[in-house]
């Protein structure tokens, strides 16, 4: 895609984070964007996977802070356990409590859900400072 399609998808997700759109109203806008280029069900895909980007990073930041101040801040990768879950999310979620910065590498190099390996991700992260 072009630079200005990923410009305008950015400028989409932002403004609707900041006003606190459904991904549903955010898929509508993205594939509403360029006529053709996105399907509903790709618009989709991109507007859930980034607003579950957002919503995971603004949970890590504060307890990120939180152990840079000196808190024992503890992670715990939870998937929803159904038969849509891969073996690399179990492999996650099987290491229970781990430290702040442990990176998850049966995924890639993720800190936090949603998984880099699979845009549908639909993990979480609980936290827990001791």
């Amino acid at each position: 895609i072009s630079l200005t399609t990923k410009r305008g998808i950015i400028s989409i997700l932002r403004k609707g984070i900041a006003n606190g759109d459904s991904w549903a109203e955010t898929a509508k806008k993205i594939s509403n964007l360029d006529k053709g280029l996105f399907s509903p069900e790709r618009a989709k895909l991109i507007a859930v996977n980034q607003n579950r980007i957002a919503y995971e990073t603004w949970n890590f930041i504060p307890m990120k802070e939180l152990a840079k101040k000196g808190a024992i801040v503890e992670k715990r990768w939870i998937t929803v356990w159904d038969n849509r879950v891969t073996a690399t999310h179990i492999d996650n979620e099987s290491l229970g409590w781990v430290m702040i910065d442990h990176i998850y590498t049966a995924t890639g190099w993720d800190k936090t859900p949603p998984a880099s390996d699979n845009p549908r991700c639909r993990c979480t992260m609980w936290y827990q400072v001791k």
